[in-house]
């Protein structure tokens, strides 16, 4: 008889919980993806750096910026809108050091953009420390690791962001295309006129699915200074024909 009961017992909880996760499942499914062209995009970001308006502090302070993006969950991370399913699931990467109103001004503009353009997103800001020169691949590669081994987060795209590189425009998405191409998001820069300039294919803003990035083995570790690891990483990328 206790036998029979616990069996029971065993079959009715069985039964609930098949019952709540099919209500689970039928609620979550209620939610369409959202739109490709996500409605909250206003096009310009307004770019500036010279007058904050009304603000006491240009760029604003981290802890003002948290403030304006309520949005955010505890480290950096954005789960989408609760309208609907995010089209996918975005890491931006800032390596760093020694930068700070750079920074701020990246976090300040860059949390805007990936919010209205629906997408579930984390930013990671990668900072080197101690008086070493600074080595980016280094610090990049440290921090994909991170992004895909540590975070409890499905990444279907990594944007390795120079922190002084920030988008005009929320119209330029924060998204992998498909699985032979990577994406390069700052081939025109102000600097050079809006012009396609010096072969730069690579560096300031580029964006790789995981699977990508390990088969060019990530970026190396050898170089130290500026701009080697990105050249470095376009021979990568060439070669494999990505």
């Amino acid at each position: 008889f206790k036998i029979a009961v616990s069996a029971l017992l065993v079959i009715c909880f069985l039964y609930i919980f098949a019952l709540y996760s099919i209500q689970v499942h039928i609620h979550k499914d209620k939610r369409s993806l959202c739109s490709a062209v996500s409605p909250l995009l206003t096009g310009s970001t307004g770019v500036n750096f010279e007058d904050g308006g009304e603000r006491a502090n240009w760029p604003p302070t981290l802890k003002e910026i948290d403030k304006e993006h309520q949005h955010l969950k505890l480290g950096g991370y954005y789960p989408g809108p609760r309208s609907c399913v995010p089209r996918s699931t975005v890491a931006v990467i800032l390596p760093y050091r020694d930068r700070d109103i750079h920074l701020r001004f990246q976090l300040h503009y860059l949390h805007g953009i990936l919010y209205r353009q629906q997408t579930r997103y984390v930013i990671i800001v990668a900072e080197q420390i101690g008086s070493d020169i600074f080595n980016k691949g280094q610090l990049m590669n440290t921090a994909f690791n991170y992004v895909v081994n540590d975070l409890d987060l499905k990444v279907d795209c990594v944007f390795f962001h120079d922190v002084d590189s920030i988008s005009e425009d929320d119209r330029t998405l924060y998204e992998c295309k498909d699985d032979r191409h990577v994406v390069h998001l700052s081939h025109r820069m102000d600097k050079f006129n809006y012009r396609f300039c010096c072969g730069v294919t690579i560096g300031g803003v580029l964006g790789m699915s995981p699977a990508q990035f390990h088969s060019v083995n990530g970026f190396s570790n050898v170089y130290s200074g500026w701009g080697g690891e990105d050249d470095d990483m376009d021979a990568r990328i060439k070669q494999i024909g990505k």
